[in-house]
């Protein structure tokens, strides 16, 4: 049996993977099943089970060229790409943190995308800390980081830690 699949991940719904959705093109021959073969006692239900795992290793394979590339500096190139798009939300949408920590917009935009792919790595877990830290504190005194009923738009307060 050939096999050829051509669909990112994302489009396979695992719960029914041998549904063809009209939007995937899957392409698969497959050739008649030998007859049982007496010697070893294979039949059908090892040649099929072997075909369906062929076609799954077929897809991940694919998949995972596609999203990681086939070669490393392709890797490298991808992941340098996705980190600028992620920096580039964060600058778009910056979020709400204490006072303590640095505006994001301290740095600009055009000088943080200068930095390598592992500064900004680095950058982007620190503002997740610094979210996860200052939703935390938030959480566990409520009614000191409250705004007022009256303007919901007001910035947070002081932060109490410094």
């Amino acid at each position: 049996m050939s096999a050829r699949a051509i669909l990112p991940e994302h489009h396979i719904n695992h719960d029914r993977i041998y549904s063809v959705k009209p939007q995937l093109v899957v392409v698969v021959t497959v050739k008649a099943f030998p007859p049982k073969d007496s010697k070893c006692g294979r039949g059908w239900e090892f040649t099929s089970t072997k075909q369906i795992i062929q076609i799954g290793l077929l897809i991940w394979k694919w998949r995972n060229d596609f999203t990681h590339g086939k070669t490393l500096k392709e890797n490298i190139e991808k992941t340098h790409l996705a980190t600028l798009i992620k920096v580039q939300e964060v600058y778009n949408n910056p979020p709400s943190l204490l006072k303590r920590f640095p505006a994001v917009k301290e740095t600009l935009l055009s000088t943080r995308l200068q930095q390598d792919t592992h500064h900004l790595q680095a950058w982007l877990q620190i503002i997740d800390q610094q979210i996860m830290i200052t939703n935390s504190e938030c959480q566990q005194s409520p009614l000191h980081f409250q705004s007022s009923s009256r303007n919901n738009s007001l910035p947070l307060p002081p932060d109490p830690g410094g």
